[in-house]
């Protein structure tokens, strides 16, 4: 009886876990959908909305999603869910004809929005889709954590390079740069990132036309450009791929596949990516100078001119980690979930889907696809 006083006493929960409900409305802000309501808000149907939570998780790591599409007055409801943040994604592929010769183009309309179910049981939200703006040259994928092994192989990592412009996109003089092992204070107010190690593709920076890459072509990019599973049987065969990491300055392995080599001769580092947390820098190699030299680590810091940089993206297995990348080249963080050793690995939504932020841009896959 006693128990059950003081239970009686205990106050209500102010929010009840699984009851809450997400409606959001989409509005097409490009004019080129057949839109449903034709009102001042050009409310569509048919498009396909995502939930992605940023706290739960099944039992391999992947995050628990929830796709619904819009009805005819451009809404989508979402019941029954948990508290927690939400990436969402709206998408619809839209046919549109060429003036010129009536044939038909297809186009995506797309938003990504990051939304925080709190208290309040019903949200209610608006979004608007449009085209999707194409930087160019951007990261597609990061491998990173190692395939499933015991044996600390991490030898088969790579990056995939995407042109999402409309334009050939020539790679000479392009450097690849890793991110600082530390954060630093006040590295959203300088014009400058911070990094450890310069890799150059051969050619002229800016001006070089020697090695091109078309509209839609990917690039990968190997640490070690051969067939990791004859040594790990969950590895990948990477002797296809188009570039290779080499340090001329160590006994590192040179595969057949053209090299982006290492051109700081004190680092006798190969370009291996950090299998937690780290991050990438893509600049133009127009422009670098030393930076301090951090004594404890006892790594030389490069500075990298924020101008110059082509794309960049920061990646941690854990969504705790503090940022080592300024908001002002990639607001957020890819690859949760991509533990060391589980063979996963963190690529972009949809090639050349870029808002600017990794947490929202990418998403952890349970197996790489070097070429896509």
């Amino acid at each position: 009886m006693l128990a059950a006083l003081v239970a009686c006493r205990k106050p209500m929960p102010i929010s009840v876990d699984g009851s809450m409900q997400y409606t959001v409305f989409i509005q097409d802000d490009s004019g080129l959908s057949d839109a449903s309501n034709f009102t001042e808000v050009n409310l569509i149907e048919k498009v396909r909305v995502t939930l992605t939570s940023n706290t739960y998780y099944s039992r391999d790591a992947t995050p628990d999603q929830y796709t619904v599409y819009t009805d005819q007055d451009g809404k989508a409801v979402f019941d029954r869910l948990s508290l927690s943040s939400y990436n969402v994604l709206a998408e619809r592929e839209v046919k549109i004809s060429d003036a010129a010769d009536g044939v038909q183009n297809t186009v995506f309309l797309r938003a990504v929005k990051l939304v925080n179910l709190n208290r309040q049981t019903h949200h209610v939200d608006t979004l608007k889709i449009g085209m999707t703006g194409s930087r160019g040259l951007m990261i597609n994928e990061i491998y990173f954590c190692g395939p499933v092994n015991d044996a600390n192989y991490v030898h088969d990592q790579f990056i995939e390079l995407y042109n999402a412009s409309g334009r050939q996109v020539h790679l000479d003089g392009m450097m690849f740069c890793k991110t600082a092992i530390d954060s630093f204070i006040g590295m959203d107010s300088v014009d400058y990132v911070k990094g450890i190690w310069l890799y150059q593709f051969p050619g002229q920076p800016l001006t070089g036309l020697s090695y091109p890459l078309n509209p839609g072509e990917f690039a990968v990019i190997a640490i070690d450009a051969y067939d990791h599973t004859q040594f790990i049987a969950s590895s990948i065969d990477l002797r296809k791929a188009d570039w290779e990491f080499f340090n001329p300055y160590q006994g590192d392995y040179d595969s057949p596949a053209p090299n982006i080599i290492n051109i700081i001769p004190e680092s006798s580092n190969d370009f291996f990516l950090s299998t937690l947390h780290g991050g990438l820098i893509l600049t133009d190699g127009s422009e670098w100078q030393y930076g301090d030299y951090n004594e404890r680590r006892r790594v030389q810091y490069v500075h990298i001119p924020i101008n110059t940089v082509i794309d960049a993206v920061e990646y941690s297995s854990s969504r705790k980690s503090a940022k080592l990348l300024t908001y002002r080249v990639d607001a957020g963080l890819a690859g949760f979930g991509a533990t060391r050793y589980s063979g996963k690995s963190t690529e972009r939504r949809l090639p050349g889907f870029d808002s600017n932020n990794s947490t929202l841009d990418f998403e952890t896959i349970n197996h790489p696809t070097p070429g896509y």
